[in-house]
């Protein structure tokens, strides 16, 4: 039951198209990011094809923006960047959901960008971001399974410049949804992806690089739990160096499986973590 003085659906058209119309309006003028919601809200009524010409705006604009924004700009960023994760999601993603998808992954794509420009020790800019990695897996069971395959494609090069997290949480979330060659067309492209940086023991190369395995180690671990293959999960785990093995991880899903005296054997090398060396060029990076 609402309580008193509650707004509710019946109490709004009660008041008449005429008088909501005009407060619409009065408040289109007041608050830029609920007037965006309003013209892609109108823009669903002349078809997909109007939506996606407001969502393209708007991430062009968000493409080419340079300028620094101060806290005293945040609070109306965010509320832009909220309103365009909306339209995608809700009014692209009902007419039109390959292209909202595509949206996404280029919203998704802005990040490292976004966080340049912003001052975000609230952490509201991420928490934006983090909520548009978490429509992509509601968005891909609608698609089918060709289209789902292309999502899978187009995720492995965008993993490996995502600094966030953001790309990899997501394709966590759509493995359930994926075929299984799909899944397994994504597993090579990760693969590959792997084979050209080199193998992951090798603490001589550069961070960044090492961060690459990283990603890229962590993705396909996703895939070998899907697959529930704990063998292809530890020989992933093998490929880090002794220094960075996640050995209580690996222990965890041995149990799982049913295998106690293995799992006990990845338990008790849990304290052989040694000294962690930085370089100074770790360090200026």
């Amino acid at each position: 039951m609402a309580r008193r003085g509650a707004l509710t659906p019946e109490l709004l058209t009660g008041l008449g198209i005429e008088k909501l119309a005009r407060l619409v309006l009065d408040e289109t003028e007041r608050n830029p990011s609920f007037k965006r919601i309003v013209s892609a809200a109108v823009a669903a009524g002349r078809g997909p094809g109007a939506i996606l010409g407001v969502v393209n705006r708007r991430l062009a604009a968000l493409e080419r923006a340079r300028g620094l924004i101060g806290w005293e700009k945040r609070k109306a960023f965010v509320a832009d960047l909220v309103a365009t994760v909306a339209t995608i999601t809700d009014e692209l993603g009902g007419a039109d959901p390959p292209a909202a998808v595509d949206q996404i992954l280029r919203f998704l794509a802005t990040a490292e960008r976004v966080f340049e420009r912003v001052e975000d020790s609230s952490g509201q800019v991420e928490d934006v971001y983090g909520q548009a990695a978490d429509a992509l897996p509601l968005l891909v069971p609608q698609l089918s399974h060709a289209d789902k395959a292309k999502v899978a494609d187009r995720l492995t090069p965008l993993l490996l410049v995502d600094a966030h997290g953001l790309i990899g949480s997501a394709m966590v979330g759509i493995l359930p949804v994926l075929s299984e060659p799909a899944v397994e067309r994504l597993d090579k492209a990760l693969q590959g992806a792997s084979g050209e940086i080199g193998p992951a023991q090798d603490e001589s190369r550069a961070w960044r690089f090492r961060l690459h395995d990283e990603r890229l180690i962590r993705a396909r671990q996703a895939v070998a739990d899907q697959r529930r293959d704990v063998d292809a999960f530890i020989a992933l785990e093998q490929s880090r160096s002794s220094q960075r093995q996640d050995t209580l991880g690996v222990a965890e899903r041995l149990l799982a499986a049913g295998r106690p005296a293995e799992a006990l054997e990845w338990a008790r090398q849990r304290n052989r973590l040694g000294l962690r060396v930085m370089t100074w060029e770790d360090i200026g990076d």
